[in-house]
């Protein structure tokens, strides 16, 4: 795979390098980032935004972080979760981040994202979730995973999502107003 970009913005880069990891997980500063491709192109400042292509000329993913002091490992988003950003980009200018107010993990008990913190006064303590209760759904389609519910493509529309957890043995619907993800 090769990744191209603007290296120190002095034009033009193509490197080259391997994928080392693929749905990768990784906290850079005071966001987490899902799904990621982890891969070994010497990435600069500057290459973030670039495409990372395949060998059949295929743009995989888009180049946005690499671990400081690190040459070796840099990521990349997939081009799934970079096609609906790019689209809000083209059609409203902006992208808008749904925000639910939660953070979340895998169920260890099985499919689903548990409700690990919830933000006070946020849309799902409005909607009536609590720490603790396992989401099964949003808008009918399942959630597999925390990456599912983090991933850029995930289903959602605006404002309302009909959520489907599950308290204790019982299953509830909920309807949450997603609104736009607070600056940090």
């Amino acid at each position: 795979m090769v990744a191209v970009g603007n290296s120190n913005g002095e034009g033009i880069s193509v490197k080259t390098g391997r994928v080392s990891g693929l749905n990768m997980t990784v906290g850079i500063e005071n966001e987490t980032f899902y799904g990621l491709i982890e891969n070994n192109a010497p990435i600069q400042e500057g290459d973030s935004g670039g495409p990372l292509v395949n060998e059949k000329g295929e743009v995989v993913g888009i180049s946005n972080a690499k671990v400081i002091g690190i040459e070796e490992i840099s990521y990349a988003i997939t081009i799934d979760s970079a096609l609906p950003i790019l689209e809000q980009l083209v059609t409203t200018g902006s992208v808008a981040r749904a925000y639910l107010g939660i953070t979340g993990s895998d169920n260890p008990g099985g499919s689903g994202v548990r409700i690990d913190e919830l933000t006070p006064g946020g849309p799902a303590d409005v909607a009536g979730l609590r720490v603790g209760d396992i989401i099964l759904a949003v808008d009918g389609v399942p959630m597999a995973a925390w990456t599912s519910w983090c991933r850029p493509s995930a289903p959602r529309r605006w404002p309302g999502i009909r959520i489907t957890y599950r308290r204790g043995g019982t299953q509830n619907d909920t309807t949450a107003t997603l609104v736009q993800y607070p600056s940090l």
